[in-house]
């Protein structure tokens, strides 16, 4: 025994642990979503500023461009260098001008005119549109400060190193600044950390992970270049780590918490289980009827078998609460039969004295193909002379007939003139397969469709819908859950109704059950 309890105690830490480690990793991952989500948002919102700064500075060069074309001095005069000095004073980029011509650069604004020209490098790389671009070039007057310089046609702009970086750049965020031709698939980097990137994806652009890195390429193809943020995930994490620590605490608390709210609850429903178990073996369930009359005469024709459990301390068990406790445990055949049995021996003697009077007693689908429901039906019934026309068997319409056994044995039920009944009728998915499949007698009228009539909700069309449809297939109908003389009169004009509710009664022992039929038959004498 100790060793049972050590092991089951066991179990349960250990369910409890999984259940804190796997909150702890969910709430982590949300946790861990979020702050790459917000990486990402503020990636995108970083690299669409960027663009619109490299956007500008690439209009203010094709404009410079534009202006030295149009000068009408003569070259490298001081005409033309006035010129120069203007442009340069306007321009937040440009902080040099240069002449050339056959390859050799001949003045620039700031050395003048040479003095024997100067050949120039090979380009680093040429863009679609034919402008040369040189990085990190030096120029003999300033050799400590390389620049960047692009030209186009006799002229070359050198571009300042510190307009052309990215202040606004986050800290946690590295960037590279690139060249492209896109048609010749040659990259010049202007600067930043090297790119592990194909030439395809930095010309498309896109955000994503690589080796470990969050990056987002943008380009601009009219002016040939893009850039590309990157980030490490540990760098992304380092901030969030705090936060990250307080999910996984409150997520272990919280899966902790959870498991062992579900091993409360299956101890508990082991337990009621348990107790169910026994109440049945001690026939401690018992039979309530609640009465069912004749929609025109208001006499009771019919009652409804109605299983209930009691406490020792006087309080009641659902039987929605205990019927799925059988189910799940499969031994809802002992309360069928325990019903079966409290019928017969409560109202076998009324049932005998009057033909038309019926009994309806609820079964689980699960119940219909076995041999003990028919044995039950026909010591506690037949046997005693009750017949079967008397006796409906009722199945609720949300309960899926899912064997041929449960279908075979409805039938074979029906075959034997026992009543079948369709308990909660439209609250399920098969109505009208119920219908068209199963020999049914009667549909009850589930409650919630009842609460309708003389509420003024259009949906009331619904009821009598259904009410043109069991007239259209000879089916007879109960409507449950009438509680007020407008329900009943709306249904009393359906020929053949039957109603059922706290109306006309409550469910009530069999003792009351037969005295009011009883007093009905007396004052049915008597007037």
């Amino acid at each position: 025994m100790r060793q049972t309890l050590s092991s089951l105690t066991w179990g349960k830490a250990a369910c409890i642990v999984a259940g804190a480690t796997l909150g702890a990793i969910l709430f982590s991952g949300l946790g861990l979503g979020l702050v790459l989500r917000g990486a990402t948002e503020r990636l995108t919102e970083v690299s669409a500023t960027l663009l619109h700064r490299t956007e500008q500075q690439g209009q203010e060069v094709s404009r410079a461009f534009k202006i030295l074309n149009t000068i009408k001095a003569e070259p490298c005069s001081e005409a033309e260098n006035q010129a120069w000095r203007r442009l340069v004073f306007q321009s937040q980029i440009i902080n040099d001008i240069g002449y050339q011509r056959h390859g050799f650069l001949l003045c620039t604004l700031t050395s003048g005119r040479l003095a024997a020209p100067l050949p120039l490098d090979k380009p680093d790389l040429e863009t679609e549109r034919g402008a040369r671009v040189r990085l990190d070039a030096t120029r003999p007057w300033a050799p400590d400060t390389p620049v960047t310089i692009v030209g186009q046609g006799n002229y070359s702009v050198a571009l300042r190193v510190d307009a052309l970086g990215t202040p606004m750049v986050p800290r946690d965020f590295s960037v590279a600044s690139l060249f492209v031709n896109a048609s010749s698939g040659r990259i010049a980097r202007q600067a930043g950390a090297p790119v592990a990137l194909p030439q395809s994806e930095l010309v498309n652009g896109r955000i994503g992970w690589r080796a470990g890195q969050l990056f987002a390429v943008g380009c601009l193809p009219e002016v040939s270049t893009c850039h590309v943020l990157s980030a490490s995930l540990p760098t992304l994490l380092s901030p969030a780590r705090p936060v990250l620590l307080i999910l996984a605490l409150g997520g272990g608390l919280t899966g902790a918490l959870g498991m062992v709210s579900v091993l409360t609850w299956q101890q508990q429903r082991r337990s009621l289980e348990s107790r169910l178990r026994q109440a049945l073996i001690r026939q401690e369930l018992f039979v309530l009827y609640q009465p069912v009359v004749d929609a025109k005469t208001l006499r009771i024709v019919a009652a409804e078998a109605l299983m209930r459990w009691e406490l020792p301390d006087g309080s009641y068990i659902r039987p929605e609460i205990f019927v799925a406790i059988a189910e799940a445990g499969g031994f809802t055949g002992q309360i069928m039969r325990l019903a079966i049995q409290q019928v017969g021996r409560d109202l076998g003697d009324a049932l005998r004295a009057d033909a038309d009077f019926r009994v309806t007693v609820n079964v689980a689908a699960g119940d219909l193909g076995g041999a003990p429901l028919m044995h039950a039906l026909q010591t506690h019934f037949l046997d005693h002379g009750v017949h079967p026309s008397q006796v409906a068997i009722e199945l609720t319409e949300q309960v899926s007939l899912e064997t041929q056994a449960a279908y075979d044995g409805l039938r074979d039920l029906r075959s034997r003139g026992f009543q079948i009944y369709i308990d909660d009728f439209g609250t399920g998915y098969s109505s009208l397969s119920y219908l068209n499949e199963l020999p049914v007698d009667a549909i009850k009228i589930d409650k919630s469709f009842t609460d309708l009539v003389g509420s003024g909700s259009p949906k009331v069309g619904v009821v009598a819908a259904m009410l043109a449809m069991a007239k259209s297939l000879s089916v007879a109908v109960i409507a449950e859950g009438v509680e007020t003389e407008e329900q009943a009169a709306y249904f009393r004009a359906h020929d053949g109704a039957m109603l059922q509710g706290w109306l006309f009664g409550k469910p009530m022992s069999a003792a009351d059950l037969v005295a009011a039929r009883l007093a009905q038959e007396s004052l049915a004498q008597a007037s």
